[in-house]
Protein backbone atom coordinates (compact mmCIF):
# COMPACT_ATOMS: atom_id res chain seq x y z
CA UNK A 1 0.00 0.00 0.00
CA UNK A 2 3.09 2.41 0.57
CA UNK A 3 4.34 1.74 -2.51
CA UNK A 4 1.17 2.73 -3.98
CA UNK A 5 1.00 6.03 -2.29
CA UNK A 6 4.50 7.21 -3.04
CA UNK A 7 4.02 6.37 -6.63
CA UNK A 8 0.66 8.35 -6.72
CA UNK A 9 2.39 11.24 -4.88
CA UNK A 10 5.49 11.65 -7.43
CA UNK A 11 3.25 10.78 -10.55
CA UNK A 12 1.13 13.67 -8.91
CA UNK A 13 4.00 16.11 -8.30
CA UNK A 14 5.69 15.19 -11.81
CA UNK A 15 2.52 15.74 -13.83
CA UNK A 16 2.27 19.16 -12.46
CA UNK A 17 5.76 19.60 -13.37
CA UNK A 18 4.64 18.73 -16.63
CA UNK A 19 1.94 20.70 -17.06
CA UNK A 20 4.03 24.15 -15.97
CA UNK A 21 6.43 23.09 -18.46
CA UNK A 22 3.98 22.74 -21.65
CA UNK A 23 2.57 25.84 -20.59
CA UNK A 24 6.03 27.70 -20.36
CA UNK A 25 6.26 27.03 -23.65
CA UNK A 26 3.42 28.10 -25.05
CA UNK A 27 4.21 31.27 -23.67
CA UNK A 28 7.55 32.52 -23.33
CA UNK A 29 9.58 29.17 -23.13
CA UNK A 30 11.52 30.57 -20.60
CA UNK A 31 11.93 27.26 -18.22
CA UNK A 32 15.37 25.91 -18.95
CA UNK A 33 15.00 21.81 -20.59
CA UNK A 34 15.30 19.01 -17.57
CA UNK A 35 15.52 15.73 -17.75
CA UNK A 36 14.17 13.59 -14.75
CA UNK A 37 15.29 10.42 -14.13
CA UNK A 38 12.97 8.31 -12.05
CA UNK A 39 15.42 5.48 -10.72
CA UNK A 40 12.96 2.31 -9.04
CA UNK A 41 14.39 0.74 -6.09
CA UNK A 42 14.24 -2.73 -7.46
CA UNK A 43 16.50 -4.83 -4.95
CA UNK A 44 13.13 -5.77 -2.24
CA UNK A 45 13.22 -9.04 -1.86
CA UNK A 46 14.14 -8.69 2.00
CA UNK A 47 11.81 -5.20 2.55
CA UNK A 48 8.62 -5.70 5.06
CA UNK A 49 5.85 -3.80 5.48
CA UNK A 50 6.48 -0.61 6.81
CA UNK A 51 9.53 -0.16 5.46
CA UNK A 52 9.25 3.62 5.13
CA UNK A 53 9.81 3.33 8.33
CA UNK A 54 12.58 1.02 8.81
CA UNK A 55 15.51 3.30 9.93
CA UNK A 56 17.11 -0.09 11.34
CA UNK A 57 20.85 -0.66 11.23
CA UNK A 58 20.21 -3.66 8.89
CA UNK A 59 18.22 -2.01 6.56
CA UNK A 60 20.13 0.79 5.99
CA UNK A 61 23.15 -1.37 5.67
CA UNK A 62 21.37 -3.35 2.76
CA UNK A 63 19.95 -0.10 1.22
CA UNK A 64 22.57 2.21 1.39
CA UNK A 65 25.09 0.31 -0.81
CA UNK A 66 22.03 -0.56 -3.45
CA UNK A 67 21.59 2.90 -4.06
CA UNK A 68 25.01 3.65 -4.32
CA UNK A 69 25.36 0.42 -6.61
CA UNK A 70 22.43 1.76 -8.56
CA UNK A 71 23.32 5.24 -8.24
CA UNK A 72 26.85 4.87 -10.02
CA UNK A 73 25.30 2.61 -12.53
CA UNK A 74 22.85 5.50 -13.98
CA UNK A 75 25.44 7.96 -13.76
CA UNK A 76 27.60 6.11 -16.34
CA UNK A 77 24.41 5.80 -18.30
CA UNK A 78 24.06 9.42 -18.39
CA UNK A 79 27.54 9.85 -18.77
CA UNK A 80 27.85 7.61 -21.90
CA UNK A 81 24.83 8.81 -23.33
CA UNK A 82 22.71 6.01 -22.86
CA UNK A 83 19.71 8.41 -21.63
CA UNK A 84 19.31 11.71 -23.65
CA UNK A 85 19.06 14.97 -21.79
CA UNK A 86 18.72 18.84 -23.31
CA UNK A 87 15.65 17.81 -24.81
CA UNK A 88 13.42 20.84 -24.80
CA UNK A 89 11.07 20.97 -21.68
CA UNK A 90 10.46 18.53 -18.74
CA UNK A 91 11.78 14.74 -20.32
CA UNK A 92 10.85 12.20 -17.76
CA UNK A 93 12.67 8.94 -18.58
CA UNK A 94 12.18 5.63 -15.98
CA UNK A 95 15.17 3.76 -15.33
CA UNK A 96 15.43 0.22 -12.99
CA UNK A 97 18.70 -1.11 -12.25
CA UNK A 98 19.62 -4.27 -11.96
Amino acid sequence: MQDLVFAAQSRRTMEHWKRRYEADSQKDGRLPPVTLVRLSYTDQGAEVAGKAMDFSSESVQRRWPAGLKDGQALVSRLKAGDIRTGLSGLAITDEAME
